[in-house]
């Protein structure tokens, strides 16, 4: 496999700089990228890249023709792969996964277990962590979403009562569900029938 960058030396203590041996994609031979720690964080192989002023480090990957952007940190156990983008200031760690086209831009940040998948946008200042597992077309701004919903979704919405978190989201069959406390995916009837 001929390779595809190099590390070269940077202003950031244990952080090497990219630059391109070779064009691919819109990447030209001589072109500096963004912030590596090891070789293993960004694949020789496909279109991925990492751009601008974007660090990616600890055990984190990016594969296939995933591309980081901006001022974007990726760390920890993360991996994004398959066109995934990532922009801004976002950070996705922990063992958090990116694929099949989904987006991540803003101050978002994306954590804990969760996969972001199938064309979703995740922007603004949105959290996502625990469990969770976002795709289908699904567009989220400025929300929040921690755990598990067990099914993949497209809207979501938080409503904080007095006494506890209830979740409402529309499903990827334009269905509206709801969490309540342990109840998951209850339908919008089963809601009206218990309260």
């Amino acid at each position: 496999m001929e390779k595809k960058y190099e590390l070269i030396e940077s202003d950031i203590r244990g952080l090497h700089r990219i630059k391109a041996l070779r064009d691919f994609g819109d990447v030209r031979k001589g072109d500096i990228g963004g912030y590596v720690e090891h070789p293993y964080n960004l694949s020789h192989t496909g279109d991925c890249w990492i751009y601008n002023n974007a660090k990616v480090y600890d055990n984190a990957e990016i594969l296939n023709d995933a591309k980081v952007y901006n001022n974007a940190h990726i760390f920890n156990n993360a991996k994004i792969y398959h066109n995934s983008q990532v922009y801004g200031n976002a950070e996705i760690f922990g063992y958090a996964e990116m694929f099949d086209n989904a987006v991540i831009r803003g101050n978002a940040q994306i954590y804990g277990v969760s996969v972001i998948e199938e064309n979703a946008l995740i922007y603004g200042t949105s959290s996502i962590c625990g469990n969770a597992c976002i795709g289908g077309n699904a567009e989220i701004k400025n929300g929040m979403h921690i755990g598990n919903i067990n099914e993949k979704f497209k809207d979501i919405l938080y409503i904080q009562c007095k006494e506890r978190l209830i979740t409402v989201y529309r499903d990827i069959n334009n269905i509206i569900k709801c969490n309540i406390g342990c109840q998951r995916g209850m339908t919008l009837t089963g809601f009206n029938k218990q309260n």
